[in-house]
């Protein structure tokens, strides 16, 4: 029989909950809520990328650019897919905003 497989990183259930519940505040649109709550998760978890991920999202949905810290996240963390996706969600809101169509 197939062992099941083992993360090899329990996950915390602390972050777990957190994650959750600022994915549920981006999922509905409460954005300030959610900036709010991901700052002070990432307070306590300073190197999870999923949270730098999506603090990364709101910021860009808040205020159509990203701080320093955020670029440089998203240009060296392994969710390099994401990032792209992200970084693209930049440049149309610059371009939007410079077209002023």
């Amino acid at each position: 029989m197939k062992q099941p497989r083992k993360s090899p990183v329990p996950l915390d259930e602390d972050l777990l909950l957190a994650t959750g519940l600022s994915w549920g505040l981006v999922q509905q649109a409460q954005l300030v809520p959610a900036w709010q709550l991901l700052q002070a998760c990432l307070s306590v978890w300073p190197d999870d990328e999923y949270l730098w991920l999506m603090a990364s999202l709101v910021q860009i949905e808040l205020k159509g650019e990203l701080d320093m810290q955020h670029s440089q996240f998203l240009r060296q963390c392994r969710c390099q897919a994401v990032a792209a996706v992200l970084l693209r969600r930049v440049a149309a809101f610059q371009t939007f905003n410079t077209t002023g169509v």
